[in-house]
């Protein structure tokens, strides 16, 4: 059984692409990052990402960082990207930019990382609850950001129901109506098949749950509503814990992985049951690593620390990774917390 009493985590100063040069290739089973947006804070730090001239030199830095992001990454792992949008603030000829256009940031770099051979399985929206009240009159105000989920592969790790959320009362009531789907006028139509057959079986596998007692699901959707985190620990930009979340919870397993070979236990069906996931036959497991290229206050690291998953993030400002460090290392109460002294040791 993991010790839930010893959170394991690194933090590292430095630039992300040259810090995970030192990393191993295959090591992390999921990234979670949000990285400095394209020309709209500068953080007076040399070789920062978000001061590029152009967007076109943005989207290449983070493409380039994308390339050694999948090499750390497990081949069963996942890539999850927090992006927002920018306005031009001026004319930029190389861009084909006007002043005050959308610049499209999030779906540049999400192309541009397709391009280069990820997959791209969902653009999930974030829609803010608290979003930031703008004073523009001729455009709707900004509500939402994107969380990009990418894989290198079509095979990798991805617990559904760790996500899952309670399905609506209309939904349950409809899978006892009588109008059911096999019912309809046309339900031999071939427009209908692919389809109506599809929904004729989960609703034939909700009633057999619903005559069962069991607890009702269904899988997560692609609109996330969620506050904006309060900024209690000196940053500009903070991810919320609920978004982070449920990228891990999604992306690694609960239950640990493999201290052999670090291939993650599954979930059997929609239980709480797991099974291993390789055939070493340990018993034993061991926490899931989970990498943040850009810390920042560290919002992915108190994650892993909240749900037992070993942390590493990197940071190129030494003054925001002194202050993650106090948040996820420091005293507390009810945690026993140690920061490691190798990239060793926290990988192993």
């Amino acid at each position: 059984m993991i010790n839930s009493d010893i959170f394991k985590c690194k933090l590292l100063l430095g630039n992300a692409e040259k810090v995970l040069e030192q990393f191993s290739s295959n090591t992390f089973h999921t990234v979670v990052t949000s990285p400095p947006y394209w020309q709209l804070r500068d953080y007076k730090v040399a070789a920062q990402l978000g001061q590029e001239e152009t967007p076109q030199e943005y989207v290449e830095k983070i493409v380039s960082l994308g390339r050694e992001i999948k090499r750390v990454l497990r081949d069963d792992g996942t890539f999850w990207l927090n992006l927002g949008d920018t306005y031009c603030k001026k004319n930029i000829k190389k861009s084909n930019l006007k002043q005050q256009d959308l610049v499209g940031i999030p779906w540049r770099v999400a192309l541009a990382l397709q391009e280069d051979g990820w997959y791209l399985r969902s653009d999930i929206i974030w829609e803010k609850e608290n979003p930031q009240p703008e004073s523009q009159k001729r455009r709707p105000a900004k509500s939402h950001e994107h969380l990009f989920l990418f894989s290198k592969t079509l095979k990798y790790y991805y617990d559904a129901d760790a996500i899952a959320v309670p399905q609506k009362e209309i939904s349950i009531k409809r899978a006892f109506s009588k109008n059911r789907v096999e019912k309809r006028k046309d339900y031999g139509d071939d427009n209908y098949a692919i389809s109506g057959e599809s929904q004729n079986k989960t609703y034939e596998k909700m009633r057999k749950k619903i005559l069962s007692g069991a607890k009702i699901m269904r899988s997560i959707r692609d609109v996330w509503r969620i506050a904006t985190a309060n900024n209690k620990l000196k940053h500009f930009a903070i991810m919320p814990e609920k978004l982070v979340e449920r990228c891990i919870l999604a992306g690694s397993s609960s239950k640990g992985c493999c201290p052999k070979c670090k291939v993650p236990w599954n979930r059997i069906d929609d239980s709480d049951e797991w099974e291993a996931g390789c055939e070493c036959g340990e018993k034993e497991v061991q926490e899931c690593l989970v990498l943040d290229p850009f810390n920042g206050s560290g919002t992915t690291g108190r994650v892993c620390k909240s749900f037992h998953r070993k942390y590493v993030g990197i940071d190129i400002n030494e003054k925001y990774l002194n202050i993650a460090r106090e948040s996820l290392v420091g005293d507390s109460s009810d945690y026993f917390a140690e920061e490691v002294s190798s990239i060793e040791e926290i990988v192993e």
